[in-house]
């Protein structure tokens, strides 16, 4: 008889992360992310046009995302840096479809429309960057691909 209880606890826990990875850690539109104020802004190398709005950097190290939450202006840029051991895969929440951002899903990586969704569409490997340029309002989730229970959010305003 404890075996059935132990399963069923089991079952209902293995659910319950499914269930939450699969709504994309959302957080209720009236409680938005807090605000990072700690945002460090890239420096463009000399001899490059840097793009229009700005470039912010969120670092991925082996303990997750940092900053996990960061606001920006609509048309900033949002680059992820490789800081840890192994390979990450940055794009919108939900996992595993990545359509939570607008126009962007899985199913378009490896097509004409990659270069505009919010999917790194493949592992990035340790000491390598990914950048997305964010041209919609509103809180966007994000995570790795291949380690779903790291996840961040970004706020555009």
């Amino acid at each position: 008889m404890n075996k059935y209880i132990v399963g069923a606890v089991a079952l209902i826990a293995v659910g319950g992360g499914v269930y939450a990875v699969q709504q994309g850690y959302s957080k209720p539109a009236d409680n938005p992310a807090p605000q990072n104020n700690n945002q460090q802004e890239i420096q463009v190398p000399e001899g490059q046009t840097a793009p229009e709005g700005k470039t912010y950097e969120i670092t991925y190290t082996d303990a997750g995302f940092s900053p996990s939450s960061i606001t920006i202006k609509i048309g900033d840029t949002i680059a992820f840096v490789n800081n840890s051991a192994r390979a990450f895969w940055p794009a919108s929440a939900m996992h595993p479809t990545h359509t939570i951002y607008p126009g962007s899903s899985i199913t378009k990586c490896g097509t004409p429309e990659e270069a505009a969704i919010f999917d790194s569409c493949m592992p990035r490997d340790p000491g390598t960057s990914w950048s997305f340029k964010l041209t919609e309002k509103g809180n966007w989730n994000y995570h790795d691909h291949l380690n779903a229970s790291k996840y961040g959010a970004i706020v555009v305003e």
